[in-house]
């Protein structure tokens, strides 16, 4: 272990121990507990304390999941968007549902609040979808 207690000057990715990952070293910063991959050959940078450096024999270890083609997550918003553009009032309609869960006149009151809001929400998601 070369543990790093001072600041030092630092050469990373020079070795060629790991090609299937691009010979890219880990550092891992413990006092944020972050892990950054180092692009390129033979990079410069001045390291601290607080930082580890795994070679890229031990980055490859380390399993991380790769997200080159993302989650999907936009699809989805793509499908949500779709679905209000389709049929805003519907969808419009549907945030505004009837009241339930209340008695007495805490229900009362939400379901005036309700009607009175009801057609110039509607009318105002439709318009956003358009």
């Amino acid at each position: 272990r070369r543990a790093i207690t001072k600041p030092t000057f630092a050469v990373l990715n020079d070795g060629n121990d790991s090609p299937e990952t691009g010979n890219r070293e880990t550092i891992w910063n413990k006092a944020t507990n972050t892990f950054g991959v180092v692009q390129g050959r033979n990079v410069p940078l001045l390291l601290g304390p607080q930082h580890e450096v795994f070679n890229a024999t031990e980055s490859k270890l380390l399993g991380f999941t790769h997200y080159a083609s993302g989650t999907g997550a936009l699809h989805k918003l793509y499908e949500v968007a779709k679905h209000n553009w389709s049929n805003p009032t519907k969808t419009g309609n549907l945030m505004f549902s009837a009241v339930s869960g209340l008695t007495g006149a805490m229900k009362e009151l939400a379901s005036g609040m309700r009607s009175k809001s009801k057609d110039q929400g509607v009318t105002w998601w439709s318009q956003l979808w358009k």
